[in-house]
């Protein structure tokens, strides 16, 4: 759990009901430390720290975004990304109806943000997890 790893966490989910039951859960074990958001990302953005995420999480959202809510949502992601920070994504790979972004190309586009090294790839029939870290000197390029 990245609460008890972090001294911060800001968790954000479009489903009311879903934010509601992080909301209870962290409040029940005493995170305070936990905020949890109820955001249509990326029309809505969370407030970024003054330095950035030191890491962002994108877990089975992105490939809900048609191509200009994906440009904008990789911009406020490159924007939000603390010049040493970290991305990790992780998608579902198998198609489903919804489904508007093949995983194998957003992963594509998000390692493709200025100043990532990926350091992480894991690929399966099912997922597909990459991790990236921002050299502090490439910086942002919003």
């Amino acid at each position: 759990c990245l609460a008890l790893r972090c001294a911060r966490v800001c968790a954000v989910d479009a489903a009311p009901a879903a934010t509601a039951r992080c909301s209870a859960r962290v409040a029940g074990e005493g995170m305070d430390h936990v905020q949890v958001l109820t955001l249509d990302l990326p029309r809505q953005w969370p407030e970024t720290p003054a330095a950035g995420f030191d890491l962002i999480v994108v877990s089975e959202v992105a490939y809900y975004l048609d191509g200009a809510a994906l440009c904008r949502f990789l911009s406020a992601v490159d924007a939000s990304l603390a010049p040493d920070g970290e991305i990790v994504a992780c998608h579902w790979r198998p198609d489903f109806d919804d489904r508007l972004q093949n995983t194998d190309a957003l992963h594509a586009a998000i390692g493709a943000l200025p100043g990532l090294s990926r350091s992480v790839h894991h690929l399966e029939d099912a997922f597909r997890l990459d991790a990236w870290r921002r050299h502090p000197q490439s910086g942002s390029h919003s």
